[in-house]
């Protein structure tokens, strides 16, 4: 059984989807782990997988994608220090670069621990492993040195080493100088030999420079020497270099004991980012496919339903194909030219039926389901071993054979070019045993073939449903589409005449055809024709409808756009209105003043009357900006909903349904107020209830008492607007409405604020001047909206 699978995954091509998949990970190991995929048979497993694909589809979304590149395997670095081995500088400072990465990742997935699911549970349990962090960067630099912040007695070995170095280097140019060193020495150069700093002589020269000789030029014209004065600055230099290369092999074996404490921590880490890696390589993957996870069919027999699908390994424009499997009818036979996508459709099943299983979203449209297999079996291409010697039919046949023994009503079997490579007759015959058996136990099947009579017993046998590959009626060009319910036909000798082939052979060859089988291609041809045709309507009617969305959502737009517009220029218009009535009362109650006449004055009167009836208009619905169209949700507000209303800061429960007048009345607290639904915006959640019950907003109390009085005498105007702001807030939950603003008269600088800033209140349906303080002067009354 195991051997069948594994065909299976190759006849499938599965492991080049796995090459694919393996390309999107970032860890050496995830890529291992995504070549090594294989599909599960167990239906917990297959859900598990398809979750975490789809948590991990949401974290590479955006422009805050979670980045899993960085870490590096430290597998076998990890096993040899476990074991007391000595790492290198290089493998530590990798170790420090994989612990990084591991901190970010697991940072970056509990960011988004919302939208990340089970992954967030796996990316918590990654060890956090910061004092092993700080010791490795303490001790060992980006290129694997030891640094001198490692240990006190390394950093002065290493001092002591690079002025010992200094001092033998300034005596050496010294030599290189004198006249000696000028007549003796080929170049004037220091070198190094046996690790000993040397200076090249000439060989005919070499008893001019007493010294130690460390090594001869290979054409022996050059002898390298250590001068006799240099050699106990050179013992001096060599015996701190030896003591700190010792210091600096402590601290990696020190630094590497660290590791080997921290290796089951660290091993940890790594499998955890490996999980992660690879969970995110298949989001990646299905971006990149435009996939889905299908749903999942969860009874005991199997169901098949793929919705415009597209075979993963596919280029350029792949034609989606759309078929059902199971239930009525498990078998499925397809019929049709060569050519025409028979294979690549059976394949295209299979593998996403082994992507499915293997935590792998399908490229495919929603409302595609796929249940769990407990097998996957197919027989697909030339089987022929020459090795074995093995006829095509016969490898085919041993396939076949084993194909049925295993496979169960929960399997699925894929069989192509059934009953080929034998007699015509016999393999008829034996395709059609075959595929009854298979119905008869339920397997569900897909399988294709160009015998036209095991086509027909299908059409006839229950529990088998035909469909077929089409090519266009006209041009014969291969349209990969498959048709559901209909067998197909072979076009050989279409295509013979076509290619070539003289016509009267083939007209000889038609004429050889039973009538029956003549008849049957005339029907088949009409029937294709018309099917075609509809399709073709279809489409163009689904591209007209496109457009004509296209084309109502961009009215749509550019209706809401003048809408717009028309209600800024009016409520522009309604501002300037009310500056110019404000300015004509300010005119009239200053001409009422100074004006003596008993006639003129009564006149004066009727104007200010006539300014503020009209400050009342503009105030009126008349120069209210036009209602936007009521969008749905206008139309669905009902008691109990939560709302909250533009302009400030309140959120209410809504009492009543609106009114014919677009009004609805809502809970403010302990008050019940009524708003225009242009002023409301509906709030998701309502807010969370108080154990103490509502507060009112501002700090007022239920049941505290309230003055309609506010007084601003000596208050500077920027604190005066703000006491303003909160009390007509509170006089609102506390249902008054009018209250009197009291601003003396001073300067008129206080009054001007505070009428300005009225004037364009959302609470303030008019306001005016308050005739009993001193001829409206020095308060003004609002009336609240």
């Amino acid at each position: 059984m195991e051997r069948l699978q594994e065909e299976a995954l190759e006849l499938l091509e599965f492991p080049k989807v796995l090459l694919h998949l393996a390309a999107y990970t970032f860890f050496a190991p995830a890529k291992e782990e995504a070549l090594a995929l294989r599909p599960s048979f167990d239906p917990g497993e297959v859900k598990r997988r398809q979750q975490e694909t789809q948590d991990a589809a949401r974290l590479v979304e955006g422009a805050d994608e979670v980045d899993t590149s960085g870490a590096i395997d430290v597998r076998s670095a990890l096993q040899r220090a476990a074991l007391g081995g000595v790492l290198t500088g290089e493998e530590i400072r990798q170790v420090l670069q994989t612990l990084q990465a591991c901190r970010r990742v697991r940072t970056a997935v509990l960011r988004r621990r919302q939208e990340a699911g089970d992954l967030a549970t796996l990316a918590e349990g990654m060890p956090v492993l910061r004092d092993l962090e700080r010791e490795i960067e303490r001790c060992i630099g980006p290129a694997g040195e030891v640094l001198d912040s490692a240990s006190p007695d390394l950093a002065r070995a290493r001092q002591q080493a690079r002025d010992a170095y200094q001092h033998l280097e300034r005596a050496l140019q010294r030599l290189i100088r004198s006249p000696l060193g000028q007549e003796v020495l080929q170049e004037p150069l220091i070198t190094q030999r046996s690790s000993r700093l040397v200076l090249p002589v000439r060989a005919e020269m070499r008893h001019r420079l007493p010294g130690l000789v460390h090594d001869i030029s290979h054409t022996g014209s050059t002898v390298y020497i250590e001068p006799a004065q240099t050699i106990e600055m050179g013992n001096a230099w060599r015996e701190w270099a030896l003591q700190e290369q010792w210091l600096a092999d402590q601290v990696v074996r020190q630094v590497s004991a660290q590791v080997s404490e921290a290796s089951d921590q660290v091993g940890e880490a790594v499998r955890r980012l490996t999980q992660l890696d690879l969970a995110l390589a298949k989001a990646r993957y299905a971006r990149a496919l435009r996939a889905k996870s299908p749903a999942l069919w969860e009874d005991k027999h199997p169901w098949v339903r793929l919705v415009e699908a597209r075979h993963p390994l596919l280029k350029g424009e792949v034609v989606p194909v759309s078929l059902q499997l199971g239930q009525d009818h498990p078998v499925l036979l397809l019929t049709g030219p060569n050519a025409g996508g028979k294979t690549v459709t059976l394949k295209a099943v299979g593998v996403l039926a082994l992507m499915h299983q293997a935590g792998l979203q399908a490229p495919a449209e929603e409302g595609t389901t796929l249940p769990v297999f407990d097998a996957v079996y197919a027989d697909i291409g030339d089987r022929q071993s020459l090795e074995q010697a093995l006829s095509t039919f016969s490898s085919h046949m041993r396939s076949l054979v084993a194909i049925l023994q295993s496979a169960t009503p929960s399997s699925l079997v894929l069989l192509d070019e059934l009953g080929a490579s034998t007699d015509p007759e016999e393999g008829a015959a034996l395709a059609k045993a075959v595929l009854a058996d298979l119905a008869r136990r339920d397997v569900p099947t897909i399988a294709t073939t160009h015998h036209r009579s095991v086509a027909a017993f299908v059409e006839t046998t229950s529990g088998m449903v035909n469909a077929s590959v089409e090519l266009h009626p006209d041009t014969l060009q291969p349209t990969y589409r498959l048709s559901m319910g209909l067998p197909g036909r072979s076009y050989a000798l279409v295509m013979a005449l076509r290619l070539g082939m003289p016509q009267h052979l083939v007209e000889e060859a038609r004429a050889s055809l039973d009538p029956t089988h003549r008849h049957a291609e005339v029907l088949l041809a009409e029937l294709q024709r018309e099917r075609f045709e509809t399709a073709r309507l279809r489409q163009e009617a689904e591209a007209v409808k496109r457009e004509a969305e296209r084309l109502q959502a961009e009215l749509g737009a550019s209706l809401a756009e003048l809408n717009g517009q028309r209600g800024e220029v009016l409520a522009q218009a309604r501002r300037e209105m009310a500056t110019r009535v404000e300015e004509l009362r300010k005119r009239l109650r200053q001409a009422e003043r100074t004006v003596e006449n008993v006639e003129a004055k009564a006149r004066v009167r009727e104007a200010l009357g006539v300014a503020l009836e009209a400050q009342r208009e503009v105030k009126g619905k008349e120069w209210q900006v036009p209602p936007e169209e009521q969008p749905p949700w206008w139309r669905s507000l009902k008691p109990g909903d939560w709302v909250r209303v533009k302009g400030f800061n309140l959120q209410a429960e809504v009492a009543a349904h609106p009114d014919k007048e677009g009004r609805v009345e809502v809970h403010l607290g302990t008050v019940r107020a009524r708003f225009d639904l242009e002023r409301l915006v509906p709030l998701e959640t309502p807010p969370t209830r108080q154990a103490e019950g509502p507060k009112m907003a501002m700090g007022v109390k239920q049941g505290r008492a309230f003055s309609m009085d506010l007084d601003l005498h000596g208050v500077r105007v920027e604190e005066a607007m703000e006491r303003m702001e909160r009390f007509l807030d509170q006089a609102l939950f506390q249902g008054m409405s009018q209250v009197r603003i009291v601003h003396g008269i001073g300067t008129g600088a206080l009054r001007q604020a505070v009428r300005e800033r009225l004037n364009k209140h959302p609470l303030v349906a008019l306001y005016e001047p308050d005739e009993t303080s001193r001829g409206g002067a020095g308060a003004t009354l609002v009336t609240l909206a």
